[in-house]
């Protein structure tokens, strides 16, 4: 019953490269569609001196969108990485190290875990994600006014 788990490092080391790959993938995409909607944002406030209404309505629809768009520039912020030491490549170079380990305990951090790559990646796409969401509230919030003010015109 008790069977000794053997480490394939191949295996290991292909689904962790599937990982990082579709968590950057995600990042990509939140960026791409944050861009997308900042130039909506600003289209949708190029139309607000249009349309004929003022007060209120008007004003509140500039603000929603400013937010708006406020966090779809933070959804695009730059983040920090840390990344492994490069020594550990050296060694492998030198053949003091196997490669397949190496890129696997780069990509876990499992000598170093704050270096590691996959849970930044994670906590990165996880991050823009959250500013992605809240500025894609307020972006769809603000159709209502601006669809009411368009309608009064």
């Amino acid at each position: 019953m008790s069977e000794e788990i053997k480490l394939d490092p191949q295996t290991l080391l292909g689904h962790a490269q599937w990982l990082a790959q579709q968590t950057e993938n995600a990042v990509e995409g939140i960026l791409n569609r944050s861009g997308v909607l900042l130039g909506a944002i600003g289209v949708e406030m190029s139309i607000l001196p249009v349309v004929g209404e003022r007060g209120w309505l008007r004003i509140g629809s500039a603000v929603v969108l400013g937010f708006g768009a406020f966090f779809m520039v933070g959804a695009m912020w730059p983040r920090k990485r840390k990344f492994p030491a490069t020594s550990d490549l050296r060694e492998v170079y030198a053949q003091q190290r196997r490669a397949d380990l190496t890129a696997i305990v780069h990509m876990i951090g499992f000598e170093k875990p704050d270096a590691a790559l996959l849970p930044q990646l994670q906590s990165e796409a996880k991050n823009r994600s959250d500013w992605f969401r809240i500025g894609m509230i307020l972006f769809v919030l603000a159709q209502g006014p601006l669809l009411v003010m368009i309608g009064r015109s």
